[in-house]
């Protein structure tokens, strides 16, 4: 899920103290984009996006789902403001409040987290789960001399293997109805028939035998490096599970439920370039040379905003 922890704290220098799959995808994408973000002085420094009103619908979910999977495995020591920590006070529904945003993100919320504890993917999870939201909020992992850290939603124990658990949200407030990545190894609808609601299983996409890296890059990443965090060696064998919540109109939701491996050569490479961009931040080298004694507004004029 999106995340508004902001992690373990900076070096002493201002620099960042471990590489995250988010600022990870931010470099890949962007290095000046980067730069601005996590590197430039604080007067140049951009500001991090403000939380939508769908990131705040998928932690407001995530919020619930752990309450309710922490009290499953008897676990107690969950922060009790973690909605508060999850989700901008102007998402929180103020009474009153003009933004209809407001109204509306503890509502669609809410009603991801009962329809997916109710779901079939629900039931399969409880069957593996081991453990919730164990990620130290203020240590970095070494991984071949790279600091990482990430917020892991979820680990389970299938058949005596981990597998690498993440949720999603999609489709609160959408004007179109959003797509959904192929390779999905369930899809369960919910439908509201008579008053009762009901699961239906269509089953798996034809592409759910194909490794996540094909399916999603971005998801690979996150996985792999959650693996690494928990103990997997860079280049093991890794499972990672994402259930997508899709939410429709008033009457339906969907649950896709994507359970696959990530590959071994995509791990190597992706800890090359881990080490490539950790190299850089150290040398303050993330700028290519050209752009280095660029003028602030030259380079804010090139950030992807």
């Amino acid at each position: 899920m999106g995340e508004k922890s902001h992690g373990p704290p900076r070096q002493a220098d201002g620099k960042p103290s471990y590489i995250s799959p988010t600022s990870f995808e931010t470099w890949k994408k962007d290095p000046v984009t980067y730069w601005m973000r996590y590197l430039a002085p604080p007067e140049m420094k951009i500001p991090r996006p403000p939380q939508t009103p769908q990131m705040a619908v998928g932690n407001v979910f995530d919020t619930h789902i752990k309450y309710h999977l922490a009290s499953t495995v008897g676990r107690l020591d969950l922060s009790p403001t973690l909605l508060e920590d999850g989700v901008e006070a102007p998402m929180l529904g103020r009474r009153g409040s003009p933004d209809k945003y407001d109204q509306l993100v503890l509502y669609e919320g809410l009603r991801a987290y009962h329809a997916y504890k109710e779901s079939p993917a629900m039931r399969t999870l409880l069957q593996q789960l081991t453990n919730i939201e164990i990620t130290p909020a203020d240590k970095a992992h070494l991984v071949n001399g790279v600091p990482i850290w990430g917020k892991l939603d979820l680990e389970l124990f299938a058949n005596g293997r981990r597998v690498v658990t993440d949720w999603k949200t999609s489709g609160a407030f959408a004007m179109n109805t959003p797509t959904v990545e192929p390779g999905y190894s369930f899809r369960y609808v919910q439908r509201i028939e008579d008053g009762r609601s009901i699961w239906v299983d269509e089953g798996p996409h034809a592409r759910a035998i194909e490794p996540l890296e094909i399916l999603s890059p971005r998801w690979a990443t996150q996985i792999a490096m959650y693996a690494w965090m928990l103990g997997d060696g860079p280049g093991s064998e890794i499972t990672g599970r994402i259930d997508k919540i899709l939410l429709l109109d008033k009457d339906t939701v969907e649950v896709y439920v994507y359970r696959a491996q990530v590959g071994r050569d995509f791990q190597l490479q992706l800890l090359n370039e881990l080490k490539l961009m950790w190299s850089k931040i150290m040398a303050n080298e993330i700028l290519p040379p050209e752009l280095r004694d660029a003028p602030p507004e030259l380079l804010l004029a090139m950030v992807d905003l």
